[in-house]
């Protein structure tokens, strides 16, 4: 069974401060897995490397058995950060639709798939609003639907549920 995340002795610096320092683990493919620690301890680092967006300044790391640089193995993850990433200016469709654009997912599935997920995250009857209009528990679902609109075989969030009010912390949780 291939991985689905896997760090060897990777460590990353940022300016003089050394944010990871040789950290290895693995997860596999079909596992949920829970990286915890307390408030700078390189948690989100950690997931930007595994994203492929910080290079490490040495170690390994890869998803599903290939390198994280590599754009073919990127295509493959779906993903929540701190920052939503949305588009004030566009509707909650317009942005799936963007993104659909951008995972590659053909356009005669791309409408399918948008109305898919917004009935998953119940949106559907704010889909043509603007995103501006949205409220933070919204946003965050919306986000969430972006992740899973090109159906990646792994799915990475960083504190999906933060700012969300308790009501849309389960909503997220079912989802």
């Amino acid at each position: 069974m291939t991985l689905a995340i896997k760090l060897e002795k990777v460590s990353k610096n940022l300016g003089n401060r050394e944010i990871l320092r040789d950290v290895s683990f693995a997860v596999e493919s079909g596992d949920i897995f829970g990286y915890l620690g307390p408030n700078g301890a390189g948690k989100t680092t950690t997931i930007r490397v595994i994203l492929g967006l910080f290079k490490p300044n040495s170690g390994r790391a890869s998803i599903l058995g290939e390198d994280v640089s590599r754009d073919e193995a990127r295509a493959k993850v779906g993903f929540v950060l701190e920052a939503d990433g949305l588009y004030d200016n566009l509707t909650g469709y317009e942005n799936l639709d963007y993104y659909c654009q951008i995972y590659g997912v053909p356009q005669a599935q791309a409408k399918e798939k948008i109305d898919e997920m917004l009935q998953l995250v119940e949106l559907w009857d704010r889909a043509l609003d603007k995103v501006s209009a949205y409220s933070k528990g919204m946003r965050q679902k919306l986000v969430l639907a972006r992740a899973m609109v090109h159906e990646p075989e792994l799915l990475i969030l960083d504190e999906p549920t933060a700012g969300v009010d308790p009501t849309g912390q389960i909503e997220m949780r079912q989802i």
